[in-house]
C-alpha cells in the first residue's frame, strides 16, 4: 500500500478523509510535498471546478464501501489546474468495517487541453467552411447561369470557350456539394440515422438532375427497381449516384460518354451498377481509388467524390467495388463493344417491400 505507484499519483486517507501517506507521482501532480499534505484534507486540492453535490456523491460513494471513478479538476500549489482521471476504493479491515480510502490519480491535464484546442479548430474550420462554401456556389451559380444566358450569342469560335467555362464552373458547384457532404460525415457520430429509402424515386430524380447537368452525355436506367424497393440509407444516397455519374461522364473524352444503371435485385440486398464508356480505371488503381484524396485518371478532380462514396456507402452496411465493363454489356454496335470502361458496383441492404406513393420518373 505504501509502495510508489510509477506514473500515477496515490493518495491514501483515513475514513474521516485525512490524510496519511502520497507518493511521488502525486508530489509531481499538485506541486505539494508529503510533508504539506499528510495531516490536511484533499480539500486543499479544491479547485472551484466542481459544486458541493459533486464531491457528496464522491464521498456518499466510497463510505458507502463501493469504487468511485470519475474525472476530477485540482488546483495545484501554485494555482494552475490539473485534470486527472480518479478511482477512489475503500479499504476494508479484517472485522469488514472500513479503514482507509485509497485514490489513484492520471493526470489527464495535456489531453483535455490538446482536445479542447482541436474543438475549438474544429469550429472555427466548420465556420470557415460553410462561410466559403455557401459564398463559393453562389458566386459559381451565377457565373453559370450568366453563361448559359450567353450560349446563343456567341460564334461557334467563342462556343467552344464558352463550354469550357461552363463545365468548370459546374465542376466547383458539385465539388461545394461533397464538400457539404463531406461535413456532414465528419461532424456525425458515426452511426448515421437508417431508414428505408425508395431507391427507384431516387435514382429517377438524381438521373434526371445529371442529365440537366450533362446535357452531352447520355445517362440512362436499365431494369430499374421494383418501385416497392427500399434500401437501408439516409438523405445522403443521393449523392452516392451523383458523384459516380459525376466521375463518369467527367473522367469520359469520347464524342458522346454514355452512362448506363442498371439494377439487380435479391432477398435482402441490392446491387446498383454504374457502368460507361471511357477509358477504364488500371488494375493497379482500383485498389486505393476510394482512399482520402486518390485519383484514378489523370485529371484536375479532388480525388474527394469517390472518397465520399465510400464513406457513405460503407455507414449503410454496404459495399461497393469496381469492375470492367465486358464486352457488348454497354453497347451492342460492333465499334462500342469492347471491354473499354468501368463498372461501379454499389450493393445495400434492403428492407421489406413497401407501397411507394411516387415511384419516380424514369
Amino acid at each position: 500500500m505504501r509502495n510508489q505507484h510509477a506514473g500515477h499519483g496515490v493518495l491514501v486517507t483515513d475514513t474521516d478523509g485525512t490524510i496519511e501517506y502520497v507518493n511521488e507521482g502525486f508530489e509531481s501532480q499538485s506541486g505539494y510535498t508529503s510533508e504539506e499534505v499528510v495531516g490536511n484534507t484533499p480539500r486543499i486540492l479544491k479547485s472551484g471546478e466542481h459544486d458541493e453535490a459533486f464531491y457528496e456523491e464522491l464521498w456518499n460513494t466510497i463510505t458507502a464501501g463501493d469504487v468511485w471513478d470519475g474525472t476530477v479538476i485540482n488546483s495545484r500549489k501554485d494555482g494552475d489546474r490539473y485534470v486527472i482521471e480518479q478511482t477512489i476504493a475503500p479499504v476494508e479491515g479484517p472485522d469488514g468495517e472500513i479503514t482507509q480510502f485509497i485514490a489513484v490519480n492520471h493526470e489527464i491535464t495535456e489531453l483535455r487541453e490538446l482536445e479542447e484546442s482541436l474543438r475549438q479548430q474544429r469550429e472555427q474550420l466548420d465556420v470557415l467552411n460553410r462561410v466559403l462554401r455557401h459564398d463559393i456556389r453562389n458566386d459559381m451559380n451565377v457565373v453559370v447561369a450568366w453563361g448559359e444566358m450567353l450560349e446563343d450569342e456567341v460564334t461557334s469560335t467563342g462556343q467552344e470557350k464558352l463550354d469550357r467555362i461552363l463545365r468548370a464552373g459546374r465542376h466547383v458547384v458539385e465539388l461545394t456539394n461533397v464538400a457539404r457532404d463531406l461535413s456532414e460525415i465528419i461532424h456525425g457520430d458515426g452511426t448515421p440515422d437508417l431508414k428505408p429509402i425508395p431507391l427507384r424515386q431516387l435514382l429517377s430524380e438524381e438521373l434526371e438532375k445529371r442529365r440537366e447537368t450533362f446535357a452531352n452525355a447520355e445517362i440512362t436506367m436499365a431494369d430499374p427497381p421494383d418501385q416497392r424497393t427500399h434500401v437501408l440509407a439516409n438523405e445522403l444516397l443521393s449523392s452516392v449516384f451523383r458523384n459516380l455519374v459525376n466521375n463518369a461522364v467527367q473522367h469520359n473524352h469520347t464524342a458522346q460518354p454514355k452512362v448506363m444503371i442498371s439494377v439487380e435485385e435479391s432477398d435482402e440486398s441490392v446491387r446498383i451498377r454504374v457502368a460507361d464508356n471511357g477509358p477504364g480505371i488500371s488494375d493497379d488503381v482500383k485498389e486505393s481509388l476510394f482512399r482520402e484524396g486518390k485519383k484514378g485518371l489523370e485529371s484536375g478532380g479532388t480525388g474527394m467524390g469517390l472518397f465520399l462514396v465510400d464513406s457513405l456507402v460503407e455507414s449503410y452496411g454496404g459495399n461497393v467495388w469496381i469492375e470492367d465493363r465486358v464486352e457488348s454489356e454497354l453497347f451492342d454496335t460492333p465499334d462500342e463493344a469492347d471491354p473499354a470502361g468501368t463498372v461501379f458496383i454499389v450493393e445495400l441492404r434492403t428492407t421489406a417491400k413497401q407501397d411507394n406513393i411516387d415511384g419516380g420518373r424514369e
